[in-house]
Parts: structure tokens; C-alpha cells; sequence
């Protein structure tokens, strides 16, 4: 997002000030968002308080299939063919996707005490380095400061960045620190293009228990101009 520069203030609907740091007032309170901005209080449940326990199940990793071998034939005589997109043109697969990102991103959270609602930042920045040969590191980056909210690495299958599940992700998205575990997405390349989609799965461990929720990431956008050419 440049997403949680999008991850608060509530407009209700739509968010577009980021999370502040958490207020403690007592050690079972927490807050998400600033008085000044809709702040609301996150009361956790007493240890003796009958609590309902949300379960957030992981999605499956994503499977990765070995192609057929080929036949002797086919081996002698191996011949790239360009990807046909649905207008039966050949649609570029791109030199090189590193390079900065910039589009919008929907983040949904689910967790007790914050409503469950869309928030969509229109500024969002995602950024995409190259770490080895096929494996990347991607980045969501704050709109409104530059800093960077959730950086996770993937292994690049033809177009699709496959990201490994298990990566910590988000830790301070509700403003204080959080244990965060990648469930699994991908980002999916086109010419000069990006659409990424990942979960999240969020563990608050408190001395009454513990609450679990999740967050939803998706992203649409374009690469910048002067990294559009520019070699990985």
C-alpha cells in the first residue's frame, strides 16, 4: 500500500490516514487510529470473560507442478512460444519486473474490536527487487512516508511471482506489534504491469489468552516510468 498509509482513519468505508502507534491505557487496552481521527478503544476480554475463540485457517500452500518431461523429439527441437492473450495477440512477458510499482491496493482487516471494513489507499507503492537469478523480494511501501510495511520474498514461476507462506508480514498494522504469519498469494506480472494478492493470519497473545484475526492484501498497479527500461 503504500497500503497502510491506508490502514487507517476511517472515513468508515474507506481509510486514508495511516495507523498510529498504540496508546496503552491499562495493560489488557489498546487503541487503533488517534482521537482526532475516529480513535477507537480495543478492550481485550477479561481471563474469567467467556470468549468465543475466532479460528483463521491458513490457506494451502501454493503447489508447484514439474512439467512433463519432454520427448527426444521435442527436446532437439525446443522453441519459446510467446504467451497468447485473449485477443490471440502475444502478449510481452517482461524483461525485467524489479523496479517501483505504483496503483492501488484494498487492505480488509479481521480482527476483534476494529470493524471489518475496506480500506483502499489510490496512492499505494509496491517495490520489487531482485534477489537472485528467479527469486524476488517484494515490498509494500507507505504513500504518505516512504516507509516500508511488509516485505516478502517469492520465487518466480514464468510471470508469477510465488510468494513462500510462513514470512512474517504487517507486525504493526493495528499500531502495535503483533505476530504476523504469510499464509500464501502471488503476484502475477504482465508488460509494464502488476496484480498481487496475499493473506496474512495476526496472533495477539495477552496474559487473558489470545485473539486471532487476518488481513486480505490485494494490489493493482503499474510500473514507473523511468524503471519501466531499466535492466533486473
Amino acid at each position: 500500500m503504500g497500503a497502510f498509509g491506508a490502514v487507517a482513519s476511517c472515513s468508515h468505508s474507506v481509510s486514508k490516514t495511516p495507523l498510529s502507534n498504540a496508546r496503552p491505557e491499562g495493560p489488557e487496552t489498546y487503541y487503533y487510529g488517534t482521537p482526532d481521527h475516529g480513535g477507537k478503544e480495543l478492550r481485550l476480554p477479561a481471563a474469567d470473560e467467556e470468549r468465543q475463540p475466532i479460528h483463521v485457517p491458513k490457506p494451502p500452500a501454493l503447489a508447484r507442478r514439474k512439467p512433463p518431461p519432454k520427448k527426444e523429439s521435442e527436446a532437439k527441437v525446443a522453441v519459446a512460444k510467446p504467451t497468447v492473450d485473449s485477443d490471440g495477440g502475444a502478449e510481452a512477458v517482461p524483461s525485467s519486473i524489479a523496479g517501483r510499482y505504483l496503483g492501488t491496493d484494498t487492505v480488509v482487516i479481521s480482527f476483534p474490536g476494529i470493524p471489518e471494513e475496506p480500506q483502499v489507499d489510490d496512492k499505494a507503492i509496491v517495490d520489487v527487487v531482485k534477489l537472485t537469478d528467479d527469486t524476488y523480494e517484494l515490498t509494500v511501501v507507505a504513500s504518505n512516508n516512504g516507509d516500508p510495511l511488509c516485505a516478502i520474498k517469492g520465487r518466480l514461476n514464468d510471470k508469477t511471482l510465488e510468494f513462500e507462506p510462513g514470512q512474517p508480514c504487517f507486525g504493526s498494522i493495528l499500531g502495535f506489534e503483533i505476530d504476523t504469519t504469510l499464509g500464501g498469494g502471488s503476484a502475477e506480472f504482465g508488460s509494464g504491469s502488476v496484480d498481487v494478492v496475499f493473506d496474512v493470519a495476526l496472533l495477539l497473545s495477552t496474559g487473558a489468552g489470545s485473539l486471532e484475526g487476518s488481513v486480505d492484501y490485494s494490489f493493482e498497479g503499474k510500473k514507473k516510468a523511468e524503471d519501466s527500461d531499466s535492466a533486473e
